[in-house]
């Protein structure tokens, strides 16, 4: 549990509001433990900082890990709850490939709400997440409180629903996502890191790579030392993505949901779709309990190209 303190006491920038570790390297009121899932496969890794009602945050991937999203309770921790987990074959969770999946995921969440001992929990998902937090709102609607969709891919996918204007819609991407992978501040990160040289050093490789990742996720690349890399398991993204159907319409759900849902998207995840998420905006004009905040200059990583923008729009997703 020591690096997970020592990057949430990181004197970066983007790490530098939250409270300091104490002297034997736990995090005021921070706790680490580990749940056994339903079906006796294995155990779920839990960390939690804050108190409060518990906002359960579901990581993307599929088959990354919590570490990546630590920043989001920045700032936060004195009025909620945090609790972090990695999913069922990530990193810290260890379980046979053979028994990831979809479902297996809902029924993870809902036996961490027992453990956590409350009738209802909020859900903060991010990428991926957000299918695992529509398919255990499917589930469990009344085992949920307000729900929090960060780099949110859209309420509905597949080719049942891809009409004219979804496809229109879509037509765009692929010239913004190229023209984004390749713009001028990356490639001069990319530069002064010696991508142009012929000889790199360990160190060069991991740096080069992290900036890649970092400029693929985020728009404020020229930050990426305050970058925390992404690291995914394929055999449990292989094994969430083989059982999740990417045919659905979850826009009637969210929409009858008795909480709020507030969806945080950058203005320029192209990861999720058009620039804006005007998908997301059209539901949100329909549906009363929908709302949807676009923060320029950001991208799928929001909170890290933006974290004050977006800690003001968490505090307010998660006090309605």
């Amino acid at each position: 549990m020591g690096f997970l303190c020592a990057l949430l006491a990181s004197t970066s920038a983007s790490l530098a509001a939250l409270p300091q570790q104490t002297t034997n390297g736990i995090l005021p009121g921070a706790s680490a433990w580990y749940l056994s899932t339903q079906d006796g496969s294995g155990e779920l890794f839990v960390f939690e900082i804050g108190t409060g009602e518990p906002v359960v945050v579901l990581h993307g991937g599929p088959g990354g890990d919590l570490t990546y999203m630590l920043p989001v309770a920045r700032g936060l921790e004195s009025e909620f709850r945090f609790v972090f987990y990695d999913q069922r074959g990530s990193l810290r969770s260890r379980v046979p490939p053979s028994s990831v999946s979809m479902a297996n995921h809902v029924a993870d969440l809902e036996t961490l709400r027992n453990a956590l001992g409350v009738e209802r929990i909020h859900l903060l998902s991010h990428s991926a997440g957000t299918l695992l937090a529509c398919a255990y709102l499917e589930e469990y609607a009344d085992r949920v409180g307000n729900v929090v969709l960060a780099g949110a891919l859209p309420h509905k996918n597949g080719g049942k629903y891809f009409d004219a204007e979804y496809a229109a819609l879509w037509s765009s991407i692929p010239a913004d996502a190229e023209r984004f992978r390749n713009r001028e501040a990356l490639k001069e990160e990319l530069r002064k890191a010696g991508s142009v040289s012929a000889t790199k050093t360990p160190k060069q490789k991991s740096e080069l790579a992290t900036i890649r990742q970092c400029g693929d996720e985020a728009f404020h690349v020229e930050r990426w030392r305050e970058w925390l890399p992404i690291r995914v398991s394929p055999e449990a993204a292989e094994a969430t993505r083989k059982s999740t159907n990417f045919e659905y319409d979850y826009g009637e759900l969210l929409a009858g949901h008795s909480f709020p849902v507030t969806v945080i998207n950058g203005e320029l995840d192209f990861t999720v779709g058009p620039r804006g998420s005007p998908l997301w905006r059209k539901l949100a004009e329909s549906a009363p309990n929908v709302h949807l905040v676009v923060i320029p200059e950001a991208s799928h990583a929001v909170w890290f190209d933006a974290p004050a923008e977006f800690q003001s729009a968490l505090r307010k997703a998660l006090s309605k």
